[in-house]
């Protein structure tokens, strides 16, 4: 279930807050928007400056297989977005990503806390003790998102990359049911986070719908 993204491949109720804005700002344009699923099951507020990518050329670029997403968005925030950014190991300006995974009925009793949270970490345990003995990696915040409507892990990690620490901001829900698991992640370096603090906004307003 673990989606096949290669920015990570070097480990193997806002809606009134919007409203109210718009009438403070008159005709302003509101600074952010708000991204749907295909199926209307989930929401994200995005900022209206992050450019959404073609689907298709990004899937591709990427190396997803289309047949295991329901759905699947890529948002740039560079100056020029373009598709060879999913495919940077490192990048200044926020790059996002996210995908709606199916779970079948035999699948479901299997998905967990401890599976959502390695579906959100790079490589496998061994390989992160590695890295952080060699202080290359570290968990910077890990939560457990339990609301009525949705479950999940929230976590952000650095990595540094040559001189370059990348950080890491990827939270995973599942609905009551589990019928799918939903990933968002941001990524960008260090001085870009500390640049950007709407990253957390964004990660934090996936919200799951019900039907």
């Amino acid at each position: 279930m673990r989606p096949n993204v290669r920015p990570a491949r070097w480990f193997s109720s806002a809606l009134g807050i919007l409203l109210l804005g718009i009438a403070l700002s008159g005709c302003a344009t509101p600074q952010y928007r708000f991204v749907g699923s295909d199926e209307r099951d989930l929401v994200i507020r995005m900022p209206r400056s992050w450019s959404a990518l073609d689907r298709s050329a990004a899937l591709k670029a990427s190396g997803i297989d289309p047949a295991t997403s329901s759905w699947a968005v890529f948002y740039d925030a560079a100056a020029k977005p373009v598709v060879a950014h999913v495919n940077s190991i490192s990048t200044d300006e926020p790059f996002m990503y996210a995908q709606s995974i199916p779970i079948s009925a035999e699948q479901r009793p299997s998905v967990t806390d401890a599976q959502l949270r390695e579906l959100m970490l790079p490589g496998t345990p061994e390989l992160r003790d590695q890295a952080i003995k060699a202080k290359d990696f570290a968990i910077l915040t890990e939560q457990t998102v339990s609301k009525r409507k949705q479950h999940g892990v929230h976590i952000r990690y650095s990595f540094k990359i040559g001189k370059t620490k990348e950080f890491y901001d990827r939270i995973a829900l599942t609905d009551p049911k589990r019928t799918a698991v939903h990933v968002l992640f941001v990524h960008c370096t260090e001085k870009c986070f500390a640049a950007h603090p709407e990253i957390d906004d964004v990660v934090t307003s996936l919200t799951l719908k019900s039907h």
